[in-house]
């Protein structure tokens, strides 16, 4: 029994000695390593002595401001960003030291959302030239600043950003300042505080030029045009609009959709001074860069803008009637909630420009709820200004007295926000340092652990004994891949209802595993009639009882290999394979629904919906066109206006 008891410790014990073993061999490379690396750099130029412009002429991979792109992205869209940087690194071995520091950055923005290995074993890999540089802890601080404001932390981002500048002037990085006062410019505009944004743009352009940084000049003078329209002052918005876009054109390789909202934005503004002609062609110049670009949904309902401007300005009610519509029906989602104002807000322009003043209030009562729930406080108060002067239009000069006195209170409500922000802004900083320097210490603590596992791996080749610590490690590897499995199967899960979400819905239109690639299919479009009456009369629980028992009575219908996930709200889509039974089958369960009693804590519901069908397509068809899927909303819109609870198809 002793003896037993003695080969078991020993077993255990083995490994730990081993992996000592090899960490002691490692550290003696590694020392050894370095001590190379030190004597190589000994005899090239010192870090301390290289001047930025240096820097940026020594980019290998891809120009400094395509560099600056992905900075800026890494804050915005880290997943699509995380995915260039992979592409990137595999151009590593033509990386040089300006690469290695805008890549060492990038990473530590991708690592504040994105809690993946890979992001924490490529810092480890950065030389150690890059990331110990004096300027570096700098450039650190403004970008976990620039995080703190597009989480939403707005206030505490801009203080954080101003105290990074200060930092950055008294150590003398001025190579770094430009894009901080650019930064701090857009920031000092959401506080509606004009004039200091004014001296931050205007620092930021005259930096830039001494930089050569074109891509910080063009943003600013971005910023100052909307400076300029902020206080209505088109004439003096005009030259800013035109100079960013000139200098973002000088760019080697400008961005199509930066173009495109450049041009856009100029149209307008020569809309704004009753230039038709000058409208229409910055407008065709903007059409011309949307056919260019990304031609995602956001640039094509800017392109719809465009052209509902031009028709505005032309006088063409009807043509900007169907343009508007269009715009309404395409920035349903809430991702598009500033699209989906505006939207509303030029149809209240083509309702007073006919004199429908009361059409004119419904529709910008709905831009106001647009803009409400987008948070976006410009836009709200300029709305409420116009209907204002709607109510004095139609001589109701009663409202829009009382009108004006809520935007006073408004804008005094908002200034009361500001306020209190910055009571509290000192206590919030000392947390937020606090927090920082933990961060950086488990970031620090982190990469040490990710460190000394690589040193496990030679363990497996001293003895048998060493392959337990290999099965711990497939054990580990094997635990994380079930936990991925299990969140990526959570991640096809409507929570509420228990069926597939919108996201299942095109991965398996990718994957093809459970539709069939060969079959055509139809687009079913559900929406639950007078849904927003059910959630205000009887409470939000009801609503979603609701939602649950609609999607248990459509899942007997759904056949093998077809799909039926909650798109979202109150919306259903049903992937149905098209043949002679389809649209009796979805009359069917339109017809079931109808007859039937939802049962809620509230009492019994009849409970009605509209269908819209489109037509026939294959999965690759549905993906590639997305047309499809917009025939089909227009189809269910088509039946809402028709009296609800019906089926309507192409």
């Amino acid at each position: 029994m002793k003896s037993r008891a003695v080969k078991f410790a020993f077993a255990l014990l083995l490994p730990c000695l081993i992996s000592l073993f090899c960490y002691q061999y490692h550290f003696f490379i590694d020392r050894a390593v370095i001590g190379q690396a030190e004597t190589v750099g000994a005899s090239s130029k010192d870090l301390s002595s290289i001047t930025w412009q240096e820097w940026l002429n020594d980019s290998h991979v891809t120009p400094s401001y395509k560099w600056r792109e992905l900075l800026e992205k890494s804050h915005t869209d880290p997943s699509l960003t995380a995915k260039e940087i992979v592409e990137a690194l595999s151009k590593r071995a033509k990386f040089s030291l300006i690469d290695h520091a805008y890549l060492y950055v990038i990473l530590h923005n991708l690592s504040l959302s994105l809690d993946d290995d890979w992001i924490t074993a490529e810092m480890i890999q950065i030389p150690d030239a890059v990331t110990q540089a004096d300027w570096m802890d700098v450039s650190l601080e403004a970008e976990l600043a620039l995080y703190t404001w597009h989480s939403g932390q707005q206030r505490m981002g801009y203080i954080l950003l101003e105290d990074t500048l200060k930092k950055a002037e008294q150590k003398n990085y001025m190579f770094l300042t430009p894009r901080l006062l650019n930064w701090l410019g857009r920031m000092a505009l959401s506080e509606n505080e004009l004039i200091q944004a004014q001296k931050y743009l205007l620092r930021s352009i005259y930096l830039s030029k001494n930089y050569d940084a074109l891509l910080s000049q063009s943003r600013s003078y971005y910023n100052l045009y909307k400076m300029y329209t902020y206080m209505g002052q088109w004439a003096e918005a005009l030259p800013h609009i035109q100079q960013a876009r000139k200098l973002h054109q000088q760019l080697p390789e400008p961005d199509a959709n930066t173009q495109q909202l450049y041009w856009y934005n100029e149209s307008v503004l020569y809309g704004y001074l009753h230039d038709i002609d000058q409208a229409k062609r910055a407008y065709q110049q903007a059409n011309q860069y949307y056919q260019f670009g990304a031609k995602t949904q956001r640039y094509y309902l800017l392109d719809l803008r465009g052209s509902a401007n031009i028709a505005l300005l032309e006088r063409d009610f009807l043509t900007a009637r169907n343009l508007i519509e269009q715009c309404l029906i395409l920035s349903q989602g809430e991702e598009f909630l500033y699209n989906r104002g505006r939207c509303y807000y030029k149809l209240a322009s083509l309702e007073v420009a006919q004199e429908n003043y009361s059409a004119a209030l419904i529709a910008i009562d709905k831009s106001l709820t647009s803009f409400q729930q987008g948070s976006n406080p410009h836009s709200l108060l300029k709305a409420l200004k116009f209907k204002a002067t709607i109510f004095e239009l139609s001589s109701d000069f009663v409202s829009a007295y009382s009108l004006a006195k809520e935007v006073y209170r408004t804008e005094n409500s908002q200034l009361r926000d500001k306020l209190q922000d910055l009571t509290h802004a000192q206590e919030s900083l000392d947390l937020t340092l606090q927090r920082d320097k933990l961060n950086k210490q488990y970031q620090e603590n982190r990469q040490a652990l990710s460190r000394q596992s690589m040193y496990l791996t030679c363990a497996k080749w001293l003895g048998l004994l060493a392959i337990l610590v290999v099965i711990g490690m497939y054990i580990r590897t094997y635990l994380v891949k079930r936990e991925n499995l299990l969140l990526e199967h959570n991640s096809s899960i409507d929570q509420l209802t228990g069926i597939h979400n919108r996201h299942y819905y095109y991965q398996q239109l990718n994957k093809t595993d459970l539709v069939d690639r060969r079959v055509s299919y139809h687009l079913a479009l559900f929406d639950l009639d007078h849904f927003k009456s059910i959630n205000d009369s009887y409470g939000h629980l009801v609503g979603d009882e609701v939602l649950k028992q609609f999607a248990l009575l459509v899942q007997p219908w759904i056949n093998e290999r077809e799909l039926f996930v909650r798109w979202g709200g109150e919306e259903f889509l049903w992937l149905i394979k098209a043949d002679e039974a389809s649209l009796a089958r979805i009359e069917q369960v339109r017809e079931v629904i109808a007859r039937t009693s939802f049962v809620t804590h509230k009492g019994k519901l009849v409970v009605t919906t509209s269908i819209g069908v489109s037509c026939a397509a294959t999965p690759a068809e549905l993906l590639a066109h997305e047309s499809i899927f917009l025939e089909a909303d227009a189809n269910l819109y088509q039946a809402k206006r028709d009296g609800r609870n019906q089926v309507i198809w192409s």
